[in-house]
């Protein structure tokens, strides 16, 4: 058998294994070790997203603009709607166009 002196991974402890597969000198280490990197991995980790994602979310957003404007816009046939564009009929509007 390979007999392997290494130390270990998490506490730096000097060991020796009889194989040469391991790393850390108990199964506290080895927890301990793995929690870290999670957190590390999560808390470096910055979303990535695919450029046809960000594409879809941009046309999203100029569609609720849109849509957003359309709100604000009074509704066809009110008084409103004929004072914002300064006519009385719908006939004024074609005409003017």
């Amino acid at each position: 058998m390979i007999k392997k002196k290494e130390n270990c991974l998490y506490c730096g402890e000097k060991m020796e294994s009889l194989t040469a597969k391991k790393s850390f000198c108990s199964p506290k280490c080895r927890v301990y070790f793995s929690r870290e990197k999670k957190t590390n991995i999560i808390a470096t980790k910055e979303p990535q997203i695919s450029p046809h994602l960000q594409k879809s979310i941009q046309i999203a957003q100029k569609e609720t603009k849109a849509e957003i404007k359309a709100e604000n816009e009074p509704k066809e046939g009110t008084l409103a709607f004929f004072r914002k564009y300064n006519v009385l009929t719908y006939a004024e509007i074609d005409n003017n166009s």
